[in-house]
Formats: C-alpha cells, structure tokens, sequence
C-alpha cells in the first residue's frame, strides 16, 4: 500500500516538480502539525460567542432604557425642510442660455433670438404657436425651473437626480421638445400666450347692416305677435288623427301606419327604364363567354397560388422550439 510520502512524490511529478526524501517529507508534515496545534490554542483564547451575545443583549437593554430624545417633525415640516433644500441645489438658467448643452459644454449667447435659433438647430427644439407667443423670455424660465429646480424632462415624467442627468436622458430619449397635444399640456404654457388677434371681431359694416335690417315695430303689433308666438310655442295642435306638437314634428295614429308608409317598389316611365338599362349594359362591357372563362381561370390560379403561400407560412411561423404565452407577447 502506497504511504503518504509516495503519494506526495507523484503529486510532485504531475507538477514536474523534483522528488524529495522521507526526511524532507516528515520534517514537513510535523511543521503543518505545529501549525495547526498553535491555530487551535489561540482559538482557544478567543472568547466564546455566547458571551459575545449576551453582552450584546445587557448594552441592548441599557440602551433601550434611555428615553427617545429625536424632536417630532411633522408631514408638512418635512415637505417644507425637502422643498427648502431643493430650492437651496437648483441651478439657474439663464434665458439666454442653452437648455440641453452639457455644462462643460455650456455656450452663452448675447440675445434670446440667438439662444432659440442655436436650440431650434441644434436639439431640434420646436415652439409652438410661435405668432401667438408674447412673452418668450418667460417661457424660457419658465423651462430653465423645470430643469434646474425639479430636475424633471420637458417631454415626459421623468425626474432626474441632477440637472446632468435629465439633460442626458432628454439627449438620448430625443425629448427635447415642448408637448403641446393634449388640453393640460398646452394649459401649462398658456401664460406666456396670447391668442386674442385670432378672435373674429364683428366689424362696424356688419353693424349697421344688422341695425338696418331691424323695423320698428308698434306696441299692438309687438303684443299680438308675443301671443301668437306664445301659443304657438307651447300649444300642441290636434288635426284629428294625428297631432302637430310645438317642435314641428306629428305624431300619428297607429292605423294610419299602413296607408302612410310609402312603398317600396320604384315604379319606371318607359324612357328611365330605357336609361337605366343602357347604363347597366355599358358598365357590364361586352364580355362574352371566353373572356368569363379566362377570368374565372385566372382568379382560381392566384387563389392556388395565395393558399399554397399561407400553407408555407403557417408551416414555419408555427415552428417554435419553446413555448411561448399568448398573453405575454
């Protein structure tokens, strides 16, 4: 049977590594033996987890003893604390400064003109109802806040943990744009806007047209006319079998459903069937019974055609190596 020092010697030939005597080899394993006896004593020294754990536990209880001195801040302090230090780390933009540029980046212009231009050429940065748009030095504080101060994205709901971090995201999700489609979104902005010019105005021509086309009318004529129109707008008229009621509509009786239902067979005078018939022949063309045969032939080959196509997809689109839910795509 093969000891210990032979199994060594091999381990050391697999290695390519020179054989060693048995003295080498026992002088080596009482070196590990002595190590591992000093290991075990200084193990021994150390002190036992239990009592680790139970002082543990006595410094737990005399801390719990101590009574709770932290202040009590309330919802709306703490809202009014977070808000103070946001406002505290907001970032200023200038309107004269671009919006979307990193900051080492960063390019000041000398008017609000040249800032929209290099923005709109740039970024791809759009305004909307530019003609209307009174108060843009407004707006582009009003955008430089959303930024700087609520880190949030001009396009979406997206709120960055910097101003860096927005401007990155508005880069590489391209939503460096105002939105301007649903109803909030354009209440957001109507501030800066002003859409008066855009009313129709009544002119004084049409004016004093309408008051011309007004009569003076006497007090006798305007009372019989006020009663005419008051019994005619709240009476309802009975005519025997049906009744006018003050909209204009009749309503009539049921019995008179037959006799008033029009027909609907559409009686021709000799010269509108003549029309109509020469009309149906021009539409239907001269097609004789070879031309009928050769079409029929031909949409029979292109139906072939069209099912031996859905045979070959159904074919390989239904071959998936893996279950895939319905549901879940």
């Amino acid at each position: 049977m093969k000891t210990d020092w032979h199994r060594y010697n091999l381990k050391r030939r697999v290695t390519q590594l020179p054989p060693v005597d048995e003295a080498t080899f026992q002088k080596k394993v009482d070196n590990d033996n002595r190590d591992v006896g000093a290991s075990k004593s200084i193990r021994s020294k150390t002190k036992c987890p239990k009592d680790l754990n139970g002082k543990r536990h006595m410094i737990g209880g005399k801390l719990a003893d101590i009574p709770c001195v932290l202040p009590h801040i309330s919802a709306e302090e703490a809202m009014n604390q977070a808000l103070e230090n946001k406002i505290k780390q907001r970032i200023e933009i200038s309107p004269t400064t671009c919006l979307f540029c990193q900051s080492k980046h960063l390019v000041h212009f000398s008017s609000i003109e040249e800032n929209v231009e290099h923005m709109s050429k740039v970024h791809g940065l759009f305004i909307p109802e530019k003609k209307y748009l009174v108060d843009i030095k407004g707006l582009l504080v009003y955008l430089g806040e959303k930024l700087g101060l609520g880190n949030v994205c001009l396009c979406c709901t997206y709120q960055g943990k910097d101003l860096e971090s927005v401007r990155e995201h508005m880069r590489s999700k391209r939503h460096m744009r105002i939105p301007y489609e649903t109803e909030d979104e354009k209440l957001e902005i109507s501030d800066f806007y002003d859409f008066s010019s855009s009313y129709d105005t009544p002119t004084r021509e049409t004016c004093s047209e309408d008051e011309e086309a007004w009569e003076d009318v006497s007090s006798d004529e305007e009372a019989s006319l006020s009663d005419s129109e008051s019994h005619s707008e709240g009476a309802i008229i009975d005519l025997g079998d049906e009744l006018l009621l003050p909209s204009g509509l009749s309503v009539g009786h049921r019995i008179a459903k037959k006799s008033k239902k029009p027909s609907k067979d559409v009686i021709l005078t000799e010269g509108q069937g003549t029309v109509v018939a020469a009309e149906s022949r021009q539409f239907m063309g001269n097609i004789g019974p070879a031309q009928s045969k050769a079409q029929l032939a031909i949409w029979k080959s292109e139906q072939k055609m069209q099912n031996r196509k859905d045979r070959r997809e159904a074919k390989y689109v239904n071959n998936q190596p893996h279950f895939r839910d319905q549901l879940l795509q």
